[in-house]
């Protein structure tokens, strides 16, 4: 009679989960290690590592350890053998999450104190490992490969700031810093790199998905802007109602470009109703928002004055016609 086994190390709930349930297709099967071992390419030793729950077991082992406990005329055993699948992915991430926090740094970035290049550098390297100072290819990994991992190592190492605000917000949604946090890193790239050109904000509006972030950007965008004092308020406007739409206003051109256009002070409050008009489709906005937003003079007489222009000359070619 062989040694008992040693209790499964629960350190991690998750991966002492899946060594119960590998020792239980075991025990359910009637095999020692040793037989175990002469169904897999795995040693007796490696399998039972495996189930100790000490150590997260590479995903082959499991499966084969799976497939060695079931027996083809059982229908249980197919369901062990996915339900060991399920509780090693669950072990994976808890193991890596377990890593992360290791690692990661308990000094807090501090953006409101950004003054130039050198610290927005400084404070980014403080994001990334109060992040856990993840691996240039997880950064890749987590953007989407929108961020290069030599562009994410040469951040982390502090060569190199992000050479546009793409990369910036992309390089902080790595190190899971997204939402109304974004606030004091926007203010820090306007006060590195000044207040953006109209082109950078329109690309920055369609790059921004989430309805916190876009507020925020906007808010932030009309504290600089040299514009008079109701464009202000009305781009204020625009970012309080953004803020109660639906996702979907985001890939909405015309809506961005009505915006711009309020913020500049060369649009109308017209443009602010186009902008409900759009956004309305899909979302519920307040009506009475429409009533706040009157304009304050009578539209122009231009067009009325162009079309009687033109029946007059109509009218007097005809006559000479006629006569």
């Amino acid at each position: 009679m062989g040694r008992p086994e040693k209790p499964v190390d629960h350190t991690v709930p998750a991966l002492g989960a899946l060594a119960e349930h590998l020792r239980a297709m075991r025990q359910d099967a009637g095999l020692t290690y040793r037989q175990l071992a002469e169904r897999t390419h795995y040693s007796a030793a490696q399998l039972k590592r495996a189930a100790s729950g000490e150590r997260l077991p590479t995903y082959e082992l499991v499966l084969s350890y799976a497939r060695g406990c079931c027996v083809p005329w059982v229908r249980k055993t197919e369901w062990d053998r996915m339900q060991a699948t399920n509780l090693y992915e669950e072990a994976f991430q808890a193991v890596r999450r377990n890593r992360i926090e290791a690692r990661a740094s308990t000094v807090l970035p501090k953006p409101e104190y950004v003054r130039d290049q050198a610290d927005l550098s400084g404070a980014m390297r403080d994001a990334w490992s109060h992040a856990g100072r993840l691996p240039s290819r997880e950064m890749e990994a987590r953007s989407a490969g929108q961020l290069p991992h030599s562009t994410a190592h040469a951040i982390c190492k502090g060569r190199c700031i992000p050479r546009d605000f793409r990369q910036f917000v992309t390089f902080l949604h790595a190190c899971e810093i997204s939402g109304t946090a974004l606030g004091p890193w926007f203010r820090a790239w306007f006060k590195v790199f000044g207040r953006p050109s109209e082109k950078t904000v329109a690309a920055a509006l369609q790059f921004l998905w989430q309805t916190d972030e876009r507020r925020i950007y906007l808010a932030l965008y009309a504290e600089g802007a040299e514009t008079p004092k109701r464009s202000r308020e009305e781009l204020g406007l625009v970012a309080e109602i953004i803020k109660e739409l639906s996702d979907h206003v985001r890939s909405d051109k015309r809506a961005d470009t009505a915006t711009l256009r309020l913020s500049t002070g060369s649009g109308k409050t017209q443009s602010l109703l186009a902008l409900l008009d759009v956004a309305a489709r899909g979302a519920h906005v307040d009506v009475a928002a429409r009533g706040l937003l009157t304009p304050r003079r009578e539209p122009s007489q231009r067009p009325l004055r162009r079309a009687s222009a033109c029946c007059a000359s109509h009218d007097s070619h005809s006559r000479t016609l006629v006569g």
